[in-house]
């Protein structure tokens, strides 16, 4: 059950990572009169597929049963939605 707990709360806000910052990145393209349709999604699929390859590890980590893994992913994103570490991590923008 923890574990079910670890993968929900990662993909939660890997979820919500990966919305963000598309909608930022698709702000400013449409600011800049540069975005059309197939654009937009293809910068929405970018986002998924980024962050689905960054939890992959971990994800397949805690379903293999590593303790470590499951102890790791609940300190960093606790319960599901309540990301303790990560819940003031500020967005990176280019211009950092």
């Amino acid at each position: 059950m923890r574990e079910e707990t670890a993968i929900a709360a990662m993909l939660d806000r890997g979820a919500a990572v990966s919305d963000r910052e598309a909608e930022t990145a698709l702000d400013r393209l449409e600011a800049a009169g540069d975005l059309d349709p197939a654009d937009r999604e293809a910068v929405e699929a970018l986002a998924d597929r980024l962050v689905a390859g960054l939890l992959a590890g971990p994800v397949a980590g805690i379903e293999n049963g590593d303790p470590e893994a499951v102890a790791a992913a609940m300190e960093l994103f606790g319960e599901e939605g309540s990301a303790p570490m990560l819940a003031d991590a500020e967005t990176v923008t280019a211009s950092d």
